[in-house]
């Protein structure tokens, strides 16, 4: 009975000096965690949409689709198995989960936020939009550029079984297949405290495990994978163009450290490079241009974290890539039991 005391009082001692040293860490978990469970709670199964008579056919397609993806994506690219996607958690037509991202002013540079069994993160979720809000706030008074956005996928990585969005049904086949396969890589491969090496990853195969899965699903000459290639070489032509902006802001950025420059003059001159960059991207010549059409708005101005997020989605495409044909001849199971393999103690 001691014993067991001494370790009841162990407990409590850490509790309370992680309360101390944590405490805003506990709060927000405890609010993720609400939130979380709602909408893991408020999920249907697919099963019952698919046997309800008044559940719309159009959106059955879709349920019956992403089924099949995700049992593509484990049976023939070997991503993990799991009960993701069985299940629909129905939005209303609202955001589920905003994100937050920031970004030194004058460096391309990342804010990041720790968690315990992730590491550090260049992004911090919140399914309250005012806590964002506030948390953003707070940022922007530090002086750093920041992002608030709302997404429509993310991956608990393995401890929950995610729930479809009602929002993803709005996608094609090929951007549902791109998504799901994104985020089933997630829930298969986590290296602890690598953002970049993640996204990229997931980035990588969901990209062309969707092409594998389309050939297979409605044929090579068909219409859908024409339309899905088509797209993925937009996000490629618009993902270097922004890159080439980026090495230029980091040059800009760079000459700042040796300049008396005020801050309103170096201000102006990011701005300035910033607008150049994007209307310079009428010389792009996209397969669907009216996607990108709000680059050339004179109201659209973005600023670090925005320039951030190819580093950290796309950053590293060239690299699985080589690897992927060199070693692995195009098999992704092969190459994903190698990566795991790899990254087995990280």
């Amino acid at each position: 009975m001691r014993r067991r005391n001494k370790c009841i009082y162990a407990v409590l001692l850490v509790s309370l000096i992680s309360g101390l040293l944590y405490g805003d860490l506990i709060e927000y978990g405890i609010h993720q965690g609400i939130g979380q469970f709602h909408i893991l709670y408020d999920a249907v199964p697919v099963s019952e949409l698919l046997d309800d008579p008044d559940y719309p056919e159009d959106q059955k397609v879709k349920l019956r689709l992403i089924q099949e993806i995700r049992e593509f994506a484990i049976d023939s690219l070997g991503l993990n198995d799991s009960e993701s996607y069985k299940k629909l958690y129905d939005q209303k037509g609202e955001p589920a989960l905003w994100v937050l991202t920031a970004a030194k002013p004058f460096q391309l540079e990342q804010y990041e936020w720790y968690f315990p069994f992730l590491g550090g993160l260049g992004y911090k979720g919140f399914f309250v939009k005012e806590k964002a809000l506030r948390e953003e706030e707070e940022l922007i008074a530090l002086d750093f550029d920041t992002d608030l956005g709302a997404v429509n996928a993310w991956s608990t990585l393995g401890f929950f079984n995610d729930p479809i969005l009602s929002n993803m049904l709005e996608k094609s086949p090929g951007g549902l297949a791109r998504l799901i396969i994104h985020e089933l890589t997630h829930g298969t491969l986590y290296v602890k405290g690598e953002d970049a090496f993640n996204e990229n990853l997931a980035t990588f195969v969901g990209d062309n495990g969707a092409i594998v899965f389309m050939k297979h699903k409605f044929g090579e000459n068909s219409f859908e994978l024409e339309r899905y290639v088509g797209a993925l070489n937009d996000i490629e032509k618009y993902s270097d163009h922004m890159t080439r902006g980026t090495a230029l802001l980091y040059e800009l950025y760079t000459g700042f450290k040796d300049s008396s420059y005020p801050e309103e003059k170096k201000r102006a001159l990011k701005n300035a490079l910033i607008r150049s960059i994007l209307q310079s991207s009428d010389t792009i010549s996209f397969h669907g241009r009216d996607s990108y059409s709000y680059l050339l708005d004179p109201d659209y101005m973005p600023n670090n974290t925005y320039f951030m997020s190819f580093k950290r989605y796309r950053g590293k495409q060239n690299m699985f890539q080589e690897e992927f044909d060199s070693s692995f001849a195009g098999d992704f199971s092969e190459y994903l039991t190698y990566l795991k393999e790899s990254f087995a103690s990280h």
